[in-house]
C-alpha cells in the first residue's frame, strides 16, 4: 500500500529529504492508520465481555469493564505514536519528550484518585480520558507548529471515530444477543468488522480490476 512506508519516522524523513509536502503526507498516513486501527480497537472493547468470559471464564467477567476505556486508550496511543514518528522525522525530539511529562503526571494523579473509588472500570476510563483530554491536545499543539493545522486533523479523525463508534455499537448489539460467550465474541467481531470495512469498499472496487489485470498480465509473461 502506498502509505505503509510512512508508519515510522524513517519513511517521513525520506519524504522530507525529497522535498515532499510533509503535512499532506502525514494526514494521508493518519487517515489510513486511523481508518484501520480505531474501528478494531473500539470493536475489541465492544465485545470485551463475551471475549473475557469465553477465554478466562465467568469469574473474570468484571475485568471486561476496563476494556472499553483501554480500547479507546489503545486507539489513541497508536495515533499518537504515528504523530510522534512524524515529529521525530522533523527533528522535534524535544517536543516529543516534553509531551510525555503531562501524560505521566496526569495519569499518575488520575489513577491515585480513581482506582480506590471506582476500581478497574475507573482505571480504564481514566486511561482513555488522559489520552483524549490531556495528551492529544499537547500533540495537536506540536503538530500545529510544524504546519499541520487543527481543522484538517479534525476532518480526518472525526468521521473515522464516529464510524468506528457505530461499528462498535453494532458489534456490541450482536454480541449481547448471541447465546454464548464464544458466539458473542465471534459474531460480534465479524459484524463490527463488516460495518467498519464498508467505507473501504468503493476504493477496493475501484482498484480491484487494475490489480487483477496486472496479475493476469504477469502470469501471461513466460518465465525466462
Amino acid at each position: 500500500f502506498p502509505y505503509t512506508t510512512l508508519f515510522r519516522s524513517p519513511g517521513f524523513s525520506r519524504l522530507s529529504l525529497d522535498g515532499e509536502s510533509m503535512p499532506e503526507h502525514f494526514l494521508s498516513a493518519l487517515r489510513l492508520v486511523a481508518g484501520v486501527t480505531v474501528p478494531i480497537c473500539f470493536i475489541i472493547g465492544a465485545v470485551g465481555h463475551s471475549a473475557v468470559v469465553f477465554i478466562y471464564g465467568g469469574r473474570w467477567s468484571a475485568a471486561a469493564s476496563a476494556l472499553v476505556g483501554l480500547s479507546v486508550m489503545g486507539a489513541g496511543r497508536i495515533l499518537l505514536e504515528l504523530s510522534g514518528d512524524f515529529l521525530v522525522s522533523l527533528g522535534r525530539t524535544r517536543a516529543l519528550m516534553v509531551a510525555q511529562v503531562p501524560w505521566l503526571i496526569s495519569l499518575a494523579v488520575a489513577l491515585i484518585f480513581v482506582a480506590p473509588r471506582w476500581g478497574i472500570r475507573g482505571v480504564g476510563i481514566a486511561q482513555a480520558l488522559v489520552v483524549v483530554a490531556v495528551v492529544a491536545p499537547v500533540y495537536v499543539l506540536f503538530l500545529r507548529r510544524v504546519g499541520v493545522s487543527t481543522l484538517p486533523l479534525l476532518r480526518v479523525l472525526v468521521p473515522v471515530v464516529l464510524w468506528a463508534a457505530g461499528a462498535a455499537a453494532v458489534a456490541h448489539l450482536v454480541s449481547t444477543a448471541a447465546g454464548s460467550p464464544f458466539a458473542g465474541a465471534a459474531l460480534g467481531s465479524v459484524a463490527g468488522l463488516v460495518v467498519a470495512a464498508l467505507p473501504f469498499c468503493p476504493a477496493i472496487a475501484r482498484h480491484a480490476p487494475s490489480v487483477i489485470s496486472a496479475r493476469r498480465a504477469r502470469r501471461a509473461v513466460p518465465a525466462a
